[in-house]
């Protein structure tokens, strides 16, 4: 293809205007240089060429001399072979990166090119060259390479001191990786006892757990998922170990994965310490069963001697009353009052027993009507006391068992009755907001939404010596006389709402009323 028109144009233009010439190499490049082969002493250099070394042009010679202390004489040497080698062969490139002293003292990176123009025979008899100054560039570099070093330095210092082990698959194309003497440390191996490969960790790897490893490697790779897996590794003295797995993908510019650095972590004691706390839990929730079933049991079976006994002292005290003096009766009395209590402590265990034996509904409610259920329930017994129940704030709805829920305000509403002071019984019944720091609340958070109710009376109180204890079963503060009860109302409260996840507690003093407070799991989202 012949030569454009408009490029033999600018070539015509060229040789006959040098104002033409002096654009180009003034916009174009950072200095140009002509030198004469034959007279080696004589070279021209442009304007620029000595304004970007920081000299004034009208003071420099064109002389080879007057540039060449200025070179540095390693870059000097290549650009000589560079430019006997060109000489000899026309397609050895001129074309390499010098150092030159700026007249400030500082370093000047010139990118210097040339070609050697040559006569009919071939022999060179001058040379073009052209200057271009990188020196910006070349800093750049420089400080890109020094943050990459002092970042490396940082990451292996990082790797040697940190108690995971790292690991490095630089390119995902190739089977190269590096593990950091860390990793090894944990396996108990040498450095490079075993080669960072997929095979070295095929070994490694225990093969139960090898398919689950293999198939999170592949999936993380492919999709992008994070990476974490507790997988056992073959230790060198330790037998398998369980290590736990993390890894983050690097990706290019198109979003393609092309590495890929991980770290491992032993964490076989606390696997171990899981293990047998789950083992533990295992062996406590069965006695935990066997000993609800034998409450269940030898509650339900006593019920009926207990009723003949209570009968039969009845029958007694009946027909045969008037036989016997008041002592005697006083004894029988005595008898039928204990069985009709020991009756109503089985029936309670009954109740108690009964709360993890039932295979009981869970549903959302509103919480207010199961409350509303128990004030309807304990009407007569509320007016007899002359009571008022009243209900404050709204009524959340709660996820759980109504029927449990109900009895747990039966309870808490008949305590505020039974232990009343002089005045008239005033019951409020409240939504409050979770304060996660208080009463230990926090612990039940998790990803489930509680709400917390409080039930406020005016009673006699409790002394703070107290608050755990009347959550335990058949725990008594007052003497029968005084109070009636078997002991069992509130540690069969405490019992619903631990079922439902929640906690119970109480604030009080005595003589002056109290908040018992307790939180149940919300509907939200179920």
């Amino acid at each position: 293809m012949s030569d454009h028109y408009l490029k033999q144009e600018l070539y015509q233009l060229i040789r006959k205007d040098n104002t033409i010439f002096d654009f180009l190499q003034a916009g174009s490049l950072d200095g140009i240089w002509y030198w004469d082969i034959e007279k080696p002493e004589n070279e021209w250099m442009s304007e620029r060429f000595w304004e970007v070394l920081g000299y004034d042009p009208s003071l420099m010679p064109h002389s080879p001399d007057a540039w060449q202390d200025l070179i540095n004489q390693e870059d000097l040497k290549v650009a000589l072979d560079n430019f006997h080698r060109h000489c000899e062969d026309p397609d050895h490139p001129y074309d390499q990166v010098v150092r030159f002293r700026h007249a400030d003292g500082s370093t000047v990176w010139i990118r210097c090119r040339g070609i050697a123009i040559r006569d009919k025979s071939g022999k060179p008899t001058r040379m073009l060259g052209a200057h271009s100054d990188i020196t910006e560039s070349m800093q750049q570099k420089a400080a890109l390479k020094s943050a990459l070093e002092e970042s490396k330095e940082r990451f292996q210092l990082a790797a040697e001191g940190a108690s995971v082990g790292i690991w490095d698959w630089p390119d995902v194309e190739k089977d190269e990786r590096w593990w950091s003497p860390r990793f090894y440390t944990l396996i108990g191996y040498e450095l490079g006892e075993i080669v960072p490969s997929m095979e070295g960790l095929k070994y490694l790897v225990h093969p139960d757990d090898w398919k689950g490893f293999e198939g999170a490697f592949a999936e993380t790779l492919e999709n992008g998922t994070p990476f974490g897996v507790e997988y056992r590794l073959r230790t060198k003295d330790r037998g398998y170990r369980w290590f736990q797995g993390q890894a983050t993908l690097v990706k290019n510019a198109t979003g393609k994965v092309t590495r890929m650095v991980g770290s491992i972590q032993d964490v076989h004691d606390r696997r171990e310490a899981e293990e047998e706390l789950r083992r533990a839990n295992a062996r406590l929730q069965a006695v935990n069963q066997d000993l609800r079933e034998f409450a269940y049991v030898t509650s339900h079976d006593l019920r009926e001697p207990l009723r003949s006994i209570s009968s039969f002292l009845q029958l007694l005290y009946q027909d045969y009353g008037g036989c016997l003096d008041e002592e005697a009766l006083g004894y029988i009395r005595f008898a039928r009052s204990g069985s009709l209590r020991l009756q109503s402590m089985i029936d309670g265990l009954l109740s108690y027993s009964r709360i993890d034996r039932a295979g009981s509904k869970q549903e959302a409610f509103d919480l207010f009507s199961s409350a509303r259920q128990s004030v309807s329930e304990l009407s007569k017994l509320i007016q007899e006391n002359e009571a008022v129940v009243e209900f404050l704030g709204e009524s959340p709805t709660v996820f759980g068992n109504v029927d449990q829920i109900t009895q747990l305000f039966q309870n808490l509403i008949v305590n505020a009755l039974k232990f009343r002071s002089e005045e008239s019984p005033v019951v409020h019944i409240r939504s409050a907001s979770l304060d996660c720091s208080h009463d230990g609340g926090a612990r039940y958070l998790g990803n489930q939404s509680f709400c917390k109710i409080e039930v406020k009376d005016n009673g006699i109180g409790i002394d703070p010596e107290y608050h755990e204890s009347i959550f335990k079963i058949f725990e008594r503060l007052y003497p029968e006389k005084n109070h009636e009860g078997d002991g069992i109302g509130l540690a069969l409260c405490n019992r619903i709402v631990r079922r439902h996840g929640g906690v119970m507690g109480v604030r009080s003093k005595e003589g002056e009323g109290s908040v018992f407070y307790f939180t149940l799991p919300l509907a939200v989202g179920i």
